[in-house]
């Protein structure tokens, strides 16, 4: 009594139950590993925009080293006295 093709039915139990335990482990680790690349995914994504935007804004620099501003800029950082005194001269005008 209590046998299945000559077998207990407590040792099918059993193996149904590690065949589920270890099924559903699989499905556990193949979830975690899809989300971790899921993950690396979108953090490559973010440097990738961030790369993108860096050189974005070196090239709106260099672009920008012909316009006025730059030259002002340059001159105040490298004479703030003589740029200075050019102000105080306009103002007194």
């Amino acid at each position: 009594t209590g046998l299945i093709f000559g077998i207990p039915i407590w040792a099918l139990a059993l193996v149904l139950l590690v065949t589920l335990a270890v099924v559903f482990a699989v499905l556990l680790i193949l979830r975690r590993n899809r989300r971790k690349k899921e993950a690396e995914a979108l953090e490559l994504q973010r440097q990738s925009e961030e790369s993108q935007r860096d050189l974005d804004e070196i090239d709106a620099v260099q672009e920008d080293k012909g316009s006025p501003k730059y030259h002002i800029e340059k001159f105040v950082d490298k004479n703030p006295e003589a740029a200075a005194a050019l102000l105080r001269a306009w103002l007194n005008e």
